[in-house]
């Protein structure tokens, strides 16, 4: 029964998808150990979509912002603001002290919206790019590429219990109290997703999880020289760019 509402309580917190409001404080520090199975329906979706779109023929340019848009309207762009104040912060280059605060001012500043902007556009060349590349071929690297959405959040989730908080407050301080538990639970989604992309094509899943690999690198390099740790916002500005980061490496992939 715990397990349940923990569970709701991911859904609850990282999801618009309808859930009973059932849970309570402990199921919310429990919530982060489930955050990889949001992105595992938000791949079920994307992969449910490309068939539906491949059956009824949809043109290209038609297919990538479905693509785009099934994260966006499941999550209700949770990570992407985590993502804005994240680049906000960067762009201020101000000290250490200013940034966190930066991270906590509910506005939005024209560089984030610049860099948002920019990213955009890497991912839909790299869609572009996949489906102009693999023709009518395209379930293995959009099989792969659905893995994308839970690698991310686990990794994210990984990510926040391994490296130090910034902050002592906040949701994440709440959310990562059972340390061993969380990166156990991490590790598995990690394991099983990893499994998944390796079984669905070899040379996908060297792109994609070396695309992670470096990115988790620079990531954890980047928060503590800006911010002294993990915020909620930064693990949003992981599972944002990471996803981005995973979806040129595919890109690549079927180029090579």
């Amino acid at each position: 029964m715990r397990i349940i509402r923990w569970i709701v309580a991911a859904f609850s917190m990282y999801s618009k998808i309808p859930v009973p409001n059932c849970i309570n404080d402990d199921d919310s520090a429990h919530a982060i150990f489930f955050l990889p199975l949001v992105g595992a329906v938000i791949g079920a979706l994307v992969y449910g979509a490309d068939v539906a779109m491949r059956a009824l023929s949809f043109p290209v340019y038609a297919k990538v912002p479905v693509y785009i848009l099934i994260p966006i309207i499941v999550t209700g762009g949770f990570h992407i603001d985590g993502f804005l104040d994240t680049a906000d912060a960067l762009a201020s280059y101000r000290s250490r002290e200013k940034k966190l605060e930066i991270l906590k001012d509910p506005h939005v500043g024209s560089f984030a919206v610049i860099r948002l902007g920019a990213l955009a556009l890497i991912l839909m060349s790299a869609l572009f790019v996949i489906l102009d590349r693999t023709d009518d071929n395209t379930y293995p690297v959009i099989a792969a590429g659905s893995a994308v959405f839970v690698i991310s959040r686990a990794l994210a989730a990984l990510t926040s219990f391994a490296i130090k908080k910034a902050r002592g407050d906040g949701m994440l301080a709440g959310e990562t109290a059972y340390r061993k538990s969380g990166m156990a639970a991490s590790f598995v989604w990690l394991a099983l997703s990893a499994a998944f992309v390796i079984a669905v094509d070899m040379n996908q899943a060297c792109f994609e999880l070396a695309s992670f690999a470096v990115f988790t690198l620079y990531y954890g390099l980047m928060v503590n020289k800006n911010f002294g740790g993990v915020t909620g916002d930064t693990a949003g500005y992981y599972v944002t760019v990471s996803e981005v980061f995973a979806a040129v490496a595919l890109a690549l992939a079927v180029i090579i």
